[in-house]
């Protein structure tokens, strides 16, 4: 996913970049990509540390106050593995969850036009949905992550994986799929077994405590 189109024939000086920068950081979200060649020109060429500071990071939190060290380090990751005609037709941060799931996958992603990878995004019904990454939202690449990542994981017993679906069933019958984004996925965290949630409107909340008390009352072993 490395590519070379990273800025490395810029000659700017370090105060040069800072400037550049601080203007760029002006309006941070229409130079995504230009600030992340001027943050890995900075990386890459050592100019923090030739230029007298302990680090490049001492060198953006005194000199670049416009741009937090996130937004710059998101946007290095993006400019160093993507060209700047993909970066022109997708935002920073779509480009970066997909690093993640391209990592994730095991994928070669193209640093010219990732558009058409076909990303494994997974639905409330717990079935998967092949879609191109230029019709994905961030959200979605995330789950597509995190159910990479989940799949990845030793199987969970069988009694484990009934209740899950016992409570993930009792849940979202409450939800239907038709009219809400509500959804419940599960992870091991230390050998645990966890549920999460997500995307309740908050007008639903009343549902989703009594879904709930179902949920609990179906899981509790008989008398």
């Amino acid at each position: 996913m490395q590519s070379d189109n990273n800025s490395s024939t810029l000659e700017e000086t370090l105060i040069q970049v800072r400037d550049a920068l601080r203007l760029l950081g002006v309006d941070v979200n229409k130079n995504h990509y230009r600030i992340g060649q001027y943050y890995n020109l900075v990386i890459d060429k050592k100019m923090a540390v030739m230029g007298g500071y302990k680090s490049a990071q001492e060198f953006f939190s005194k000199e670049v106050k416009e741009i937090s060290q996130t937004v710059l380090s998101t946007c290095g990751t993006v400019a160093k593995a993507f060209s700047p005609q993909a970066g022109a037709r997708h935002s920073v941060y779509h480009l970066y969850a997909l690093i993640t799931y391209g990592k994730a996958a095991g994928l070669s992603l193209s640093n010219e036009e990732p558009g058409p990878t076909p990303i494994e995004v997974p639905k409330a019904d717990g079935t998967v949905e092949k879609k191109p990454f230029s019709e994905c939202t961030v959200e979605e690449l995330k789950e597509a992550t995190r159910h990479l990542r989940i799949k990845a994981q030793p199987p969970l017993p069988e009694e484990v994986l009934a209740r899950l679906q016992s409570l993930r069933d009792s849940i979202l019958a409450s939800f239907p799929e038709d009219s809400t984004h509500t959804r419940v996925t599960s992870r091991l965290i230390d050998d645990q077994t966890h549920f999460t949630i997500k995307d309740v409107l908050l007008e639903d909340a009343q549902v989703l405590l009594e879904a709930l008390m179902e949920a609990v009352t179906a899981l509790r072993p008989a008398a």
